[in-house]
């Protein structure tokens, strides 16, 4: 799949810049940087085909601005793009981009794999009742009846779930139309952590919206909605392979506010607290805006633009808020080689996430148009 990414570093003076390496999955068309001041400067990466990324070596100065545009191809979503940029500091090069997510074009909007062939039929009939997933598919099984649904081809994981158990059986070969081997999840499952979360909002946030998640390596996802806060369940770490991703989403919403938490392992709980609401933004032309400062420290911040088909964002570390004074970030469309039609009009948010591995917490603000 073709994929543009434009890669821009902005530095100030005074110390040496330094290397990170960046993976950005497909390839690249364009790639640019511009570190302590110099000249824009483009850079070519390394393509691993197995993986299907391509890994650059991003200079770190004083400070940086990392931008990066991608293309969707796929039958579905051709013409779809995602622009992001990011901007940090020499202090926090590994915690914003570590944390910063850039711009996939090999997944469609819904984040499932934009399909590059034929899709096939997936059936079977099982002797237990259970929900499944495959690829970006789901079904509910009822025992003894037949199931069917259309996947794309390709290695797939499936994840089988029943009564707190789960199963995963991992990189099928998907080809064909295939019938799935039956899978006993009474017996061969693995039982599945409860766990109490024990978290509030506001009076007026009402009950808060969860979501529980699974994704593998392979993208199969699996999910529960509006699961109960005093039972919430984990997948056991020995069942995770590398690759794979557990999110356990809590989310409060009032007015144009919400906020919330993603914990991805249970032994992070006792952290876990939720950041305070924004309590006023105020939307730029563009794509920027201002907003009142929160009490608290959060890692990062970011202003964007967001429909189901294209997304413009641009990120900051606080760090690199502090040191310019700002409550307040633009998304720079003037780095060389940006192209004016990578624009996407939509409401704007505002979210300021505080960020720490398996467990994140954000809250947001959707401004209103500019008059």
């Amino acid at each position: 799949m073709k994929v543009l990414v434009i890669a821009t570093l902005l530095a100030g003076c005074g110390t040496d810049p330094k290397a990170i390496d960046l993976a950005i999955p497909g390839t690249q068309v364009l790639v640019t940087e511009k570190v302590n001041g110099g000249a824009w400067k483009k850079l070519a990466g390394q393509f691993d085909g197995d993986a299907n990324k391509t890994t650059y070596a991003i200079e770190i100065g004083d400070e940086y601005e990392l931008a990066v545009v991608c293309i969707r191809s796929g039958p579905r979503d051709a013409g779809q793009f995602v622009a992001a940029e990011v901007f940090g500091t020499s202090d926090d090069p590994e915690v914003t981009l570590g944390s910063w997510e850039p711009p996939n074009c090999l997944l469609s909007p819904n984040s499932g794999p934009d399909p590059i062939g034929p899709r096939v039929t997936i059936s079977g009939t099982f002797d237990e009742d259970m929900d499944i997933a495959l690829g970006s598919k789901s079904a509910h099984v009822t025992a003894g009846h037949l199931f069917a649904f259309s996947a794309d081809t390709g290695r797939h994981d499936l994840i089988a779930y029943s009564n707190t158990k789960m199963l995963i059986q991992r990189d099928l070969p998907i080809d064909a139309d295939t019938t799935l081997t039956p899978v006993h999840v009474t017996r061969d499952g693995t039982t599945l952590l409860a766990v109490a979360v024990t978290l509030s909002g506001d009076a007026d946030e009402g009950f808060p919206s969860v979501i529980e998640l699974i994704r593998t390596g392979n993208r199969t996802t699996f999910y529960w909605l509006n699961e109960d806060l005093a039972g919430a369940l984990f997948i056991p770490i020995a069942m995770l392979a590398p690759g794979d991703e557990q999110h356990f989403m809590v989310q409060w919403y009032a007015g144009t506010t919400s906020r919330g938490l993603d914990l991805g392992d249970p032994t992070r709980l006792a952290d876990a607290t939720l950041l305070p609401r924004i309590a006023s933004a105020t939307r730029h032309d563009g794509i920027g805006a201002t907003w009142e400062p929160i009490s608290e420290f959060f890692t990062s911040a970011t202003v964007g633009t967001y429909t189901d088909a294209s997304e413009q964002r641009v990120t900051a570390s606080k760090l690199w808020l502090d040191r310019h004074g700002k409550s307040a970030l633009d998304f720079d469309a003037t780095v060389a080689g940006y192209d004016p039609s990578w624009t996407v009009a939509a409401p704007l948010k505002v979210t300021l996430t505080r960020w720490s591995p398996a467990l994140s917490a954000y809250t947001a603000s959707d401004p209103p148009e500019p008059m």
